[in-house]
């Protein structure tokens, strides 16, 4: 049986812990995290399970609101049910559970293949975040400098599209993409309402409820 207890038991981290569910905390966050405490903890649970019940999640939603005791045997009946842990796509996270690792979940210890998994699916999708956005960010430089005329600094950007694609050539900016890109840019500049982007089909309500809108 293979269960997660370090993070139970471990001495490090006594102080100030690492916030393990959102990395990237703003700093309003990151003070309730670490002043608020478990009070905190226990209210955020309810507009939590509220958003969760209006998602149709009743499961999740109550798994929030119960005490975490009762909750985490409901989890364990759950894994055993279902055979392991599931997503809210009903996909399986981990799969093959034994029943040692889901009674040792209603004693309050994730199984360690399951944290495992979890800690190894943050970290694919901060690489991938990453590479994603530094493509995204090389586009958009790309076309305010060309918008704005500014040649050197478009060839600057064009230099450090060249070393990108060496770092990722499985996602490749070949002229065609970059043509692309600078194009669907110009549509969106062009469709702009005051500085934000507005849906076709939804001009009108907007324009209607801005006509109503009084300074």
């Amino acid at each position: 049986m293979d269960v997660d207890v370090a993070s139970r038991i471990k001495l490090t981290d006594l102080v100030l812990q690492q916030n393990r569910y959102k990395s990237n905390a703003s700093l309003e966050e990151n003070i309730g995290f670490y002043l608020g405490g478990p009070f905190l903890s226990t209210l955020g649970r309810i507009p939590r399970a509220y958003s969760d019940f209006n998602k149709g999640f009743d499961t999740e939603a109550w798994d929030s609101l119960l005490p975490p005791a009762i909750s985490n045997i409901r989890k364990g009946a759950r894994y055993i049910e279902e055979g392991g842990i599931r997503s809210r796509r009903e996909d399986f996270i981990y799969n093959d559970i034994s029943t040692g690792e889901a009674a040792a979940k209603m004693l309050g210890f994730a199984p360690s293949g399951y944290t495992f998994e979890q800690e190894r699916n943050a970290r694919n999708k901060r690489v991938e975040r990453s590479i994603v956005n530094e493509r995204t960010e090389l586009l958009r430089k790309l076309y305010i400098a060309n918008r704005m005329g500014d040649w050197e600094t478009e060839n600057e950007i064009l230099k450090e599209i060249e070393e990108y694609n060496a770092d990722h050539p499985e996602m490749y900016l070949d002229p065609k993409s970059i043509h692309k890109s600078l194009k669907t840019h110009a549509k969106t500049t062009a469709k702009m309402y005051n500085g934000i982007t507005i849906n076709d089909k939804l001009r009108g309500i907007i324009d209607q409820s801005n006509s109503e809108y009084k300074q």
